[in-house]
C-alpha cells in the first residue's frame, strides 16, 4: 500500500488493513508490546547492576541501538507473529529467505533498512538512475540493492512460518498479521501471499523506524524536533490548468514534496524558537491553527500512517517504561548527528544508564 500510485488500487488495499490498525484493534496489541518491554527491562537492569557491582554509577549503553532492538522486536512480535530476538541477544540479527521455499541465511535486520532507506532515497529522487546502480562504482548502490532484497527476503521467511502455521491448524494470535490476513476489500476479496507479505513488511519498516527514533507534550515536541521522515512523499500534479501554491504556479505532471523537517522548522510558522526543544508550546490553547495544520509526524489525508494509533501507543508505553524504572546521563557530546535517507536516522547516542534506586525488577 505504501507504494501503491494508482488512486483507487491503493484505496482498496487501505480498505482491507485498515481495520487492523482501529483504535479497537490497536488496544489488542498491548499484551505483546508489554511483553518485549519487560525483556528490555530485564536486559537493562542486568547491565546496570553488573555496571555498578563493577564500582561504575552508571552502566555505558548506546541507547539508540536498544531503541532499535525493542522497535524490532515489538513490531516483529505485531506483524509476523514472534519477535526476532534481538533484545535477548543485545545484537542486531534475523532470519532472511530470498524465496519461501529457499534455505535460510542470517542479516542484520536494522543495517539492511537502513541501508535500503538511503538508497531508495538517491534513486527516488532521479529514477533514471536506478537501472544503471548496480553497475556504479560506488559500493553505495550495490550494498543498498542487497539490503533491498535482503529487507524483503525477512518479510518472505516470516510470512512463510505464520502461513504453515495456520495450514496446520495452530491457533492463530491476535496480531497485525492475522488481522491483516483476515482483511477483506470490497469485493470480498482477500490479500494475496504476495500482497501479504508486502504489506507486512511495509508496517516493519515504518514501526521499527518510526518507534526507535522517536521513544501528550513531550512526544509531540520530540516528533516536530525529529521529524523521522526528512522528506515529504511525492505527489503529482493531476491533469488539467495546474495549481497555484504560495503564488508560485506548477504545470500539470509536476512532482511536488512537502518536506516534513522543513515544515517543523519554520520559523514563519514556529516562531523564532523553531530550532529549540520546547514541549511547553504544547500546552492547552497555546498552538495556533496554522500550527495545529503543520505538525504532520504522520502524514495527513488517504496517504497517511495508517498505523498511527499503535505508533502513538507503543511510542508512550516505551516512554513511560524506561522514564519510570532507569535515569540517565547524557554522554554525547555536540549535537545528535544524522544519516539522510527516506528516514532521518540518528548514528549514535550514548548515554549512562542505571536502574532507579530502590526498584527491584524480575
Amino acid at each position: 500500500m505504501f507504494n501503491t500510485r494508482d488512486r483507487a488500487e491503493h484505496s482498496r488495499k487501505r480498505k482491507t488493513v485498515s481495520h487492523t490498525f482501529s483504535a479497537l484493534s490497536s488496544s489488542h496489541f498491548e499484551q505483546h508490546i508489554i511483553s518485549n518491554l519487560k525483556e528490555l527491562v530485564k536486559q537493562w537492569t542486568r547491565l546496570s547492576d553488573t555496571a555498578i557491582a563493577g564500582g561504575e554509577d552508571y552502566a555505558d549503553i548506546d541507547c539508540l541501538e536498544w531503541f532499535n532492538y525493542v522497535a524490532f522486536d515489538i513490531i516483529g512480535d505485531l506483524a509476523f507473529g514472534a519477535p526476532f530476538g534481538m533484545l535477548p541477544k543485545g545484537k542486531d540479527i534475523t532470519e532472511v529467505r530470498l524465496t519461501p521455499d529457499s534455505p535460510p541465511t542470517y542479516a542484520p535486520a536494522i543495517e539492511v533498512i537502513n541501508r535500503r532507506g538511503e538508497v531508495f532515497n538517491a534513486l527516488g529522487c532521479y529514477p533514471p538512475l536506478k537501472r544503471f546502480a548496480t553497475y556504479l562504482p560506488d559500493s553505495f548502490f550495490r550494498d543498498g540493492l542487497k539490503a533491498v532484497n535482503n529487507l524483503a527476503g525477512i518479510a518472505v521467511a516470516s510470512v512463510k512460518q505464520r502461513l504453515e502455521m495456520q495450514e496446520k491448524g495452530i491457533p492463530q494470535r491476535n496480531d497485525i498479521l492475522a488481522k491483516l490476513m483476515e482483511g477483506k476489500d470490497e469485493n470480498g476479496s482477500k490479500l494475496e501471499r504476495e500482497e501479504l507479505t508486502a504489506e507486512a513488511l511495509g508496517h516493519m519498516i515504518a514501526g521499527s523506524d518510526t518507534t526507535s527514533n522517536t521513544s501528550c507534550a513531550l512526544l509531540n515536541e520530540t516528533l516536530r524536533i525529529h521529524s523521522t521522515s526528512a522528506l515529504g512523499l511525492p505527489r503529482v500534479v493531476p491533469p488539467g490548468p495546474g495549481v497555484d501554491i504560495c503564488e508560485h504556479y506548477f504545470p500539470p505532471l509536476t512532482v511536488l514534496s512537502v518536506p516534513t523537517y522543513t515544515i517543523h522548522h519554520s520559523t514563519f510558522i514556529w516562531g523564532p524558537d523553531a530550532g529549540s526543544f520546547n514541549p511547553d508550546r504544547w500546552a492547552e490553547g497555546t498552538l495556533t491553527d496554522q500550527q495545529k495544520a503543520a505538525f504532520i509526524p504522520f502524514s495527513v489525508g488517504p496517504r497517511a500512517c495508517v498505523g498511527r494509533n499503535v505508533a502513538e501507543m507503543e511510542l508512550a508505553m516505551i516512554v513511560a517504561t524506561v522514564v519510570k524504572r532507569f535515569e540517565f546521563e547524557l554522554r554525547e557530546e555536540g549535537e545528535l548527528k544524522t544519516r539522510e535517507g527516506f528516514l532521518r536516522k540518528p548514528v549514535e547516542c550514548r548515554v549512562g544508564m542505571r536502574r532507579r534506586s530502590g526498584r527491584r525488577e524480575r
